[in-house]
């Protein structure tokens, strides 16, 4: 629809439960995910409803798609046998690689703004569904090439958002006993609470577009 709400328009119609939209940096794509059975699929259409596309058609539970900083690739994470790895392909859908293996409860991917890391957050194994509701989620980085290894950045921290200058991390923690919002720089150091709220549950947030300030 347009910004001041007229001209709503369906752009895919199923059966199945479309969900999580998301623009292409150029505005001409939208990317979202569709979800029957129990299974998920990553699909595109563009903005005039034109050539809708499903991007994965492999069965399996694909979720959290989100595109590169250029367009050019969409990360998601993929659950198989059990375990959710995050994943790496070109925006046509072609050239699918993993970038973690078997590290089991990883979701949520997002970009750094450069396009060379992404963050995401993972639930510990032993710890799923278990404990204080939002708890047990750590934040981890990895190159968005597939080189090196993933690196943890936090010890209970979920929901991470990097600053529009890529030098910051924030994320949302239940480390001091309830739902917090949390800032770190980028390798993970200075993690500081930036909301000091016992009283109050804060779970969601977004940077300023000037520099994250």
């Amino acid at each position: 629809m347009r910004s001041d709400g007229t001209g709503q328009r369906r752009l895919a119609g199923s059966t199945s439960r479309d969900h999580a939209p998301a623009w292409s940096p150029d505005g001409r794509k939208i990317l979202f995910e569709s979800r029957s059975d129990g299974d998920s699929e990553i699909y595109v259409i563009h903005a005039d409803r034109s050539g809708l596309r499903n991007l994965t058609r492999d069965a399996l539970p694909d979720e959290d798609p989100a595109w590169s900083p250029d367009g050019r690739a969409i990360v998601f994470a993929s659950r198989s046998h059990g375990i959710r790895d995050i994943w790496v392909m070109n925006a046509d859908g072609t050239h699918r690689r993993r970038l973690t293996h078997d590290l089991r409860g990883a979701r949520s991917p997002v970009w750094s703004p450069d396009g060379r890391k992404i963050a995401f957050e993972r639930t510990p194994p032993g710890l799923a569904g278990g404990g204080k509701l939002y708890a047990h989620f750590d934040v981890y980085a990895v190159n968005a090439d597939g080189s090196g290894q993933p690196r943890p950045l936090t010890k209970d921290g979920r929901q991470p958002r990097w600053s529009p200058d890529g030098r910051m991390i924030v994320f949302v923690s239940s480390r001091d006993g309830n739902s917090e919002i949390y800032a770190m720089n980028s390798d993970g150091s200075g993690q500081r609470n930036m909301t000091r709220t016992p009283r109050a549950t804060e779970g969601s947030f977004a940077w300023s577009p000037s520099r994250g300030r």
